[in-house]
């Protein structure tokens, strides 16, 4: 995911020298294929500088911190504790506790699950009525 991000995201600009431009392309033509991900920029060949990107480091961009955060968002919200994936937590005294929050985990669960449900047997109903 954040190989995909890094790859799609804009890093820099776009430095185009006018003497390479093709002649039946505009401006507007260039910044949408270089904005996305596989772009072919076609160029003329009649200059002596290519059209080159600068790129800073995205190294530290803070993308994996954003999601390590967007993954505890998912646990904290959705119920799903290390009890429930069944991993050792150091706080856990007992089976009873374990349990307890096996179960609290599930119940959490068991609405997501039936919301889902619910919007997705309300598509297919809109879906067949068309």
């Amino acid at each position: 995911m954040i190989d995909k991000m890094m790859t799609t995201s804009a890093k820099g600009v776009l430095l185009f020298p006018l003497d390479q431009m093709v002649d039946n392309m505009k401006w507007s033509d260039i910044t949408r294929v270089w904005a996305h991900s596989d772009g072919v920029i076609p160029i003329s060949g009649r200059g002596s500088h290519l059209p080159q990107q600068v790129v800073t480091n995205t190294a530290g961009s803070g993308a994996y911190q954003l999601l390590q955060l967007q993954m505890k968002l998912f646990e904290d919200i959705s119920g799903v504790g290390s009890a429930l994936l069944g991993r050792s937590d150091s706080n856990i005294r007992g089976a009873e506790m374990f349990d307890t929050q096996v179960r609290n985990a599930t119940i959490a669960l068991t609405d997501i699950f039936d919301t889902f449900t619910s919007f997705t047997s309300d598509r297919n109903d809109k879906a067949l009525a068309v």
